[in-house]
């Protein structure tokens, strides 16, 4: 416990590329698991792999685990101050809520104009109020995948409280602290059915825990072994992609984030070992993928459901289910890009200036 609380206090680059090259990957897999059924319906038939059907979903935990671990770096040295905690919530609102904004005002305006546009949808059975704002909610969301942004939104609250309240020494023992309430909440009878309690003590939440523990631990662990963890979380997801046809979907759920999120924790701590003990990096066009990664995962799958439509539609590649898959995956992951570009990141620069004109205004002087 002692080397992790020091740990800490190690000052470290904050950003990584490999960090950014897992982000490509996370939001790929999540892609490809969405593209399965997308792929089935329209061509008839699929070429994604089997693997990556049942189980691209451990893109979202592998997004989980990197929340927390650039969380941490984010906030280093800036424990124990109100301040730093309140500019903290501040930065990741602006960052996550307008451009998630921008696509969700898009898709009422889709389902006000042609509700079986993109998919069989009705204002009836979606939550618009949560849609936007992200609170829980046991009713559809305007975008589906969304619902992994109000577990980001419930981590991001309580790390604003740990920036406030811990210093860089007693972080570790708040995320411990935190992980045992999980645990132990989750055993009360009713707890896991409650939309609000079932959030707060989700197992899931244990997978940005253990990102943060990461990046607190990085400093402490061996320069030498970044390959051996990451080839460790290699084969776990291996493990998890091969052989976990012999899982029922119940099992799945409920050791989700064991299966999933401990090779995500191998994958991230190993990845940042290896950056920084050496000059491996990822290659650059998987972290311009990276850096498009939120836009991608907000509009994959309106975006290949569009293009797969217009394939069958226009060009009658509904044989073709392995021409029709690749352009669809092509296309995702080109407008996404360019969607990153043209809205995603000045959006995001709009929006900090505008925060940083707040913060210095003799108003909130």
């Amino acid at each position: 416990m002692k080397n992790l609380q020091e740990a800490v206090q190690v000052k470290a680059p904050t950003f990584f590329s490999n960090i950014q090259g897992l982000r490509a990957i996370a939001a790929l897999m999540v892609m490809l698991f969405h593209m399965a059924p997308i792929e089935t319906k329209y061509f008839g038939s699929h070429w994604i792999p089997e693997y990556f059907a049942h189980y691209g979903m451990a893109g979202v935990d592998l997004f989980f685990v990197i929340s927390g671990f650039v969380m941490v770096r984010a906030a280093a040295d800036r424990y124990g101050s109100l301040a730093a905690a309140i500019e903290f919530i501040a930065r990741r609102a602006v960052r996550i809520y307008p451009v998630y904004w921008v696509y969700t005002t898009i898709m009422l305006i889709v389902l006000l104009a042609s509700p079986t546009m993109v998919n069989s949808m009705s204002l009836a059975h979606e939550d618009v109020l949560a849609s936007f704002t992200l609170l829980p909610t046991h009713g559809a969301r305007l975008l589906p995948q969304a619902w992994t942004l109000t577990y980001e939104l419930y981590f991001y609250v309580v790390f604003t409280c740990l920036i406030a309240l811990c210093s860089a020494r007693t972080l570790p023992v708040a995320l411990l602290a935190w992980s045992c309430i999980i645990l132990l909440a989750r055993e009360i009878p009713g707890v896991s059915t409650s939309l609000w309690l079932g959030l707060l003590t989700d197992p899931m939440v244990l997978e940005f825990i253990a990102g943060a523990l990461a990046a607190v631990a990085i400093s402490a662990v061996g320069r030498n072994i970044g390959w051996v963890i990451l080839a460790g979380g290699t084969a776990g997801f291996a493990i998890q992609f091969f052989f976990g046809a012999a899982l029922s979907e119940s099992q799945v759920a409920a050791w989700r984030s064991a299966l999933f999120g401990l090779p995500s924790l191998l994958w991230v701590l190993g990845a940042a070992l290896i950056e920084k003990h050496s000059a491996v990096r990822a290659p650059r066009w998987l972290c311009v993928i990276g850096d498009a990664s939120y836009t991608l995962y907000l509009t994959h799958i309106v975006v290949a459901s569009i293009v797969a439509r217009l394939l069958v539609r226009i060009l009658g590649f509904g044989h073709i289910s392995l021409v029709g898959t690749l352009l669809c995956t092509i296309s995702v992951v080109c407008i996404a890009t360019m969607a990153y570009r043209l809205i995603e990141y000045p959006l995001h620069r709009l929006s900090r200036r505008t925060f940083a004109k707040i913060r210095t205004s003799p108003v909130a002087g």
